[in-house]
Parts: C-alpha cells; structure tokens; sequence
C-alpha cells in the first residue's frame, strides 16, 4: 500500500470516528462515506455479489470495500409511491441501519424493497418492524 493510500484511509478512519461521536453528541446527519452515491458501484455490487432476502428486503452484498465501516446503497422503485413516501421510506432504512450492527463491518450493501410485500403491509409500524425483522435476520445470517 502506498503513502497516499494510507493517508487516505487514515483520512477516512478520521472521519468516520468524528461521524460516529458526532451521532452520540445527538447530530443525526447520515454522511457520505456511510453511502453508495454513484451508478458504478450499484452496478457492480448488483452484477458481481451475493443476495440475501430477508423479508421485504433484498441485501446484494460484495467484497471488502477496503474501509473501516460499510457503506449503504438504497433502491427503491417508484412502484412504491410517490418521491414523498420513496424518501420516507429511505431516511427510515438509513436510521434503522446507522442503529444496526451492520455498520461496523467492511463491505458494501446495496438494499433494495420489494415493492408488493411492502405496500401489503397496512401501517408504517408493520413496515418498520418489516425493515428491522430484515436487518436481524442479515445480521444473524453472518454473525455480526
């Protein structure tokens, strides 16, 4: 590895401890170095990883990602409903997963819903329990 790579991930570590005392100080803001933001890395995870469903939630997951935290990506279809409750639907997976266990592993997770089982369910608290019934079994399945 070279100087700058490790300056780099120095760089990175930095950050994401700032970020997680940042969070317990009671700032709530999901940063960027804990997301998926661009099509190539969807793209790859999607093509070249494994898949876990975990009830309404289909985990694809990859390699290493070479950080000290995972990163999330989010793909929810507008079979969902409108770009309001596709954004609440977003910010509700992004909080349940910065409270997972899943955060302190390495990889890269791309999360998508299923779009029939999710509108099925009745009220948001049938859905959140939904979302966190999914991460549960994610985390069982892996041991984390």
């Amino acid at each position: 590895m070279s100087s700058r790579e490790e300056e780099l991930k120095a760089e990175r570590d930095l950050l994401f401890q700032l970020a997680q005392s940042n969070f317990q100080a009671g700032f709530r803001k999901f940063p960027k170095f804990n997301r998926l933001l661009n099509k190539p890395d969807f793209e790859a995870l999607r093509s070249s990883s494994k898949s876990h469903r975990a009830g309404c939630l289909l985990f694809f997951y990859g390699k290493n990602n070479g950080l000290s935290n995972s990163r999330i990506g989010l793909a929810i279809t507008k079979k969902c409903g409108s770009a309001v409750i596709r954004n609440k639907i977003k910010r509700k997976i992004r909080e349940l997963y910065r409270h997972s266990k899943i955060t302190a592993v390495p990889f890269d997770f791309v999360v998508a819903v299923n779009t029939r089982k999710f509108n099925d369910l009745e009220s948001w608290e049938m859905q959140k329990s939904e979302i966190v019934k999914g991460f549960q079994d994610f985390e069982e399945k892996f041991n984390f």
